[in-house]
């Protein structure tokens, strides 16, 4: 759906968790880079449950975007 936007000079970077298999943040930034995006970072990608590390690296990377 992104990609019919055509969207221009966008950041963007991808984050999610996983249980065996870490592959969705791969997928996610080809398909942001295929849409347009700029992506700030390899992304990030939790095992698992998130700690408290894990979500001040998820907001201080989000302020990265602002």
């Amino acid at each position: 759906m992104i990609k019919g936007l055509k969207l221009k000079d966008k950041k963007a970077f991808a984050f999610g968790c996983f249980g065996w298999h870490s592959e969705s943040v791969g997928i996610i930034n080809e398909a942001l880079k295929t849409a347009g995006f700029d992506l700030l970072s390899e992304g990030i990608q939790v095992n698992w449950h998130p700690d408290e590390f894990d979500f001040k690296t998820f907001i201080e990377t989000g302020k990265s975007l602002v």
